[in-house]
């Protein structure tokens, strides 16, 4: 019976390892300062969450939220990507959770534009501007935006915490139906 439970036991934490590990997801800041446009000398800047390590990623469902900028109406979430998904563009490189490398195109629920571009191959340069252009705010350098990794907490998978749990539970069981028989002799 005891050999039954532990079996039991034992097949439950394999199950817990074998369970599927999510990516690690990072976030970033990031900012420049506009050399051409209507607002030159103006930073702009924000972040971006939701990336992983790897290269030449598919940059769709990234967030990038605009919290600088002289214009109001262009900060905000941009989440909507309208990259064409072809070329270069709509990608990104990311290494030990910061951005190396990347070209998207997202757009904003009022339709103002946010063109990422950093360590571009097409060339393209990062730009904010909204819909009609009358707001623009860009850099002729492909390298002029400054990414800096934000730090997080790592929080244990669920298979990690199930072992851990499972395991503690197997110790926990064992030391309670452990009979130790205690045998007193006299000289």
């Amino acid at each position: 019976m005891l050999k039954t439970k532990m079996l039991l036991l034992a097949a439950i934490a394999a199950g817990a390892l074998a369970a599927p590990a999510t990516a690690q997801t990072y976030t970033n800041t990031w900012s420049w300062v506009a050399t051409q446009g209507t607002a030159i000398g103006s930073t702009v800047g924000g972040t971006i969450s939701g990336f992983s390590n790897g290269t030449n990623l598919s940059a769709t469902g990234l967030t990038f939220t605009v919290t600088k900028s002289p214009y109001a109406d262009l900060l905000g979430i941009y989440t909507q990507d309208v990259g064409s998904g072809s070329g270069n563009l709509n990608q990104y490189t990311a290494s030990n959770g910061l951005i190396t490398a990347i070209s998207t195109l997202y757009r904003d629920a009022a339709g103002n534009r946010l063109y990422m571009g950093f360590n571009d191959p097409s060339g393209y340069v990062p730009e904010l501007a909204n819909a009609s252009f009358s707001e623009d705010l860009y850099t002729t350098s492909k390298t002029a935006t400054e990414f800096t990794a934000v730090s997080t907490s790592a929080v244990p998978e669920p298979a990690t915490w199930a072992m851990t749990i499972v395991g503690l539970g197997a110790v926990g069981f064992a030391m309670r139906r452990k009979n130790v028989a205690t045998r007193v002799q006299f000289a």
